[in-house]
């Protein structure tokens, strides 16, 4: 009776064993699956991104070689309007014109309407005290500071703004983040990369105060409605 017992329980052990190493195995193979498909979506999502961006060595990238700017967007680009801006075509000047001047900050959001300064035109547009106002996005991919006056000399002063505002990031103090193999005037896609000046300290490009941030004071700049 005793050996019966003594054989039961051992018995009983092996399969408590063998359970658990079964679930061990189970759980291990879960794992191993369970990464191998998030691989794979991250790899997919990836290269869907890049595409969205137009990161490919296959097709025409989002910028255009600019002799004073280095680049700026391409026109006509995937949702990009006419005048290379990631914005809605410009309206008929009958409205209070805001030039926005921004890098990616601005520029991503997806649909265009999730971007910021497409939400911001729509909050200012809720007071119907203030003539109705457009805001016109030129927000560009790693734009510094620089750039951005030089874009309002060379492009945005000819859109007869109103006023001018600036989105400001802290790496906005270089010359400039962004430069690309350039081939025959052409920007060659998905070769930008940080100059060296982008590392370490180096001095920032010096640019006058000449506008206002969104958003801070627009209130008070607007003409009131039916006003000249």
């Amino acid at each position: 009776m005793t050996q019966l017992r003594k054989r039961m329980a051992l018995s009983k052990r092996k399969r408590l064993f063998f359970s658990l190493l079964a679930l061990a195995g189970f759980g291990c193979l879960s794992v191993l699956v369970g990464e191998v498909v998030f691989r794979m979506r991250s790899v997919a999502l990836t290269a869907r991104i890049k595409a969205a961006l137009g990161d490919s060595n296959t097709e025409e990238g989002w910028a255009i070689f600019d002799n004073d700017l280095h680049y700026r967007n391409r026109p006509d680009w995937r949702d990009h309007n006419s005048h290379g801006m990631r914005d809605a075509p410009l309206i008929d000047k009958d409205r209070f014109r805001i030039l926005l001047l921004g890098d990616s900050i601005g520029y991503y959001g997806d649909p265009i309407s999730e971007t910021y300064p497409t939400q911001l035109e729509v909050l200012l547009n809720r007071d119907s005290t203030f003539a109705p106002s457009e805001i016109i996005n030129t927000s560009t991919k790693g734009y510094t500071n620089y750039q951005e006056l030089v874009y309002l000399k060379t492009h945005g002063l000819a859109f007869e703004p109103d006023a001018v505002g600036v989105a400001f990031c802290v790496n906005d103090l270089h010359k400039y983040l962004h430069q690309f193999d350039i081939v025959n005037g052409e920007i060659v896609a998905n070769t930008y990369t940080p100059p060296p000046e982008a590392f370490g300290t180096s001095t920032p490009a010096v640019i006058d105060p000449i506008c206002f941030l969104p958003g801070c004071g627009t209130r008070d700049v607007r003409r009131p409605r039916g006003s000249d």
